[in-house]
């Protein structure tokens, strides 16, 4: 272990940190058998001051500016998309480059195919995302030669990547942020948990299951908490709950939302301006029912309601953890899952920036005032998904929002009724 700390670090005497994140058959840092994989965590001190170097060098960039950082080089690119959301485990950006092959050597070498160049991307003084080259397309036309980068966050591995069979991810009495701390620790991940540790319900029992995706795992343990498994700028995995409460970034209009439309148009992205928002009734259903086998072999079930829907549609979950103590939030987790689905629609915004000077962002809040959404009088939306787009017509942004309390569990307001509906309830029986 000390000569392993000695190449990865440079020193030595950092072995225990190798060792605290590894289980080895012999239980002796100075006995590794042939075959066996030894997980090397980041070294977080480096990564923290290049970070602050990177931070303190685009301070004062100017807001409608970016930078594309591949190997820490700045590459110049001839457009630029980036999607970030609240409710997924990793983000993701492509860069189109102009390329001329054996031109700059150092180039070549940065966006070659399977070199998993680690990138960053800055937009004006704000860094949005930090992971890895992982997707290149050479692309030839009558304009040239270029090359589209597709980037994502270090999460994704999380995602694409199935555990090492070992019977030792498995948990009982354990919390959300114990269990994801310990898995994402020996496999040299940062995390960030944003809710109080003392609301948090232990697992009467948790496994991670052979072959299972770590991130399907991690999703599994935050939706069984009603919790959002997301990444931050850094790349670290965090686990969060929007909120309802909280000052909105600022207020949009049609005209606003129009007005964005057509510069969208002006950029290829429609032929003409146009815009529009789907609500899909068929996607909610008036009961959510999970069910659960209990230890003494009895189904255990609990019930969520969406009192605006018509009653006789439901839907019927098994509870992924066979946790009995998590049934009760499960149905409201997937009864939020469902409302987002149903509920979210784009707006498209003609600046990278709100109206309050900030970078849209998921997880903000921003007031909608719109005739033809059905709310005149204004309310204020949940940013869930954010996409920035760059080319040489211009730069404009993409929101999806919803209602914050389809993530939050509190009692869904839905702007265009004025109160909570009860109309069904009183209706004859349309079952």
């Amino acid at each position: 272990m000390r000569r392993i700390a000695q190449r990865a670090y440079g020193d030595e005497r950092r072995w225990n940190e190798i060792w605290a994140v590894n289980t080895c058959k012999s239980g002796n840092p100075d006995l590794i058998y042939p075959g066996e994989i030894i997980i090397i965590p980041p070294d977080r001190l480096k990564a923290h001051l290049a970070q602050t170097a990177r931070v303190s060098k685009y301070a004062n960039a100017p807001a409608n500016s970016y930078k594309f950082l591949l190997g820490g080089r700045e590459v110049p690119v001839s457009s630029l998309r980036i999607q970030r959301s609240i409710d997924t485990l990793f983000d993701s950006w492509i860069a189109e480059i102009a390329w001329k092959p054996g031109y700059d050597p150092e180039l070549d070498a940065l966006v070659s195919p399977y070199a998993y160049t680690p990138s960053s991307l800055y937009l004006g003084s704000t860094l949005v995302a930090t992971g890895a080259l992982y997707n290149v397309e050479p692309h030839m036309s009558d304009k040239g030669v270029s090359k589209v980068l597709e980037c994502y966050t270090r999460t994704c591995d999380l995602t694409d990547s199935k555990m090492i069979p070992n019977y030792s991810y498995q948990w009982s009495g354990n919390t959300v942020q114990q269990i994801a701390n310990e898995l994402l620790s020996r496999l040299g991940y940062t995390m960030r948990f944003l809710i109080p540790s003392n609301l948090e319900l232990p697992f009467d029992f948790a496994i991670l299951q052979k072959t299972e995706p770590y991130g399907s795992f991690l999703i599994r343990l935050a939706k069984s908490r009603a919790l959002l498994v997301t990444n931050d700028e850094t790349g670290a995995v965090v686990f969060m709950q929007p909120s309802s409460s909280g000052p909105s970034v600022g207020t949009l209009t049609d005209s606003d939302i129009m007005g964005s439309a057509a510069a969208q148009a002006a950029m290829g992205a429609a032929s003409s301006p146009e815009w529009s928002a789907k609500f899909e009734g068929r996607k909610r259903f008036h009961t959510y029912t999970v069910i659960c086998q209990g230890g003494d072999g009895h189904t255990i079930q609990s019930q969520a309601t969406d009192d605006n829907v018509l009653p006789g549609r439901s839907m019927t979950y098994e509870n992924d953890l066979n946790d009995p103590s998590s049934v009760d939030l499960s149905a409201s987790w997937e009864r939020s899952k469902q409302l987002v689905k149903a509920l979210s629609f784009p707006v498209p915004v003609s600046s990278w920036y709100a109206p309050n000077g900030q970078l849209w962002a998921p997880g903000q809040l921003v007031t909608i005032v719109s005739h033809v959404l059905s709310v005149p009088l204004g309310f204020k939306f949940l940013v869930r998904q954010t996409e920035h787009v760059l080319d040489e017509h211009g730069m404009v942004c993409t929101l999806q929002v919803c209602p914050p309390q389809c993530y939050t569990g509190e009692p869904l307001i839905e702007p265009w009724f004025p109160q909570p509906s009860d109309r069904f309830k009183k209706s004859r029986n349309l079952s």
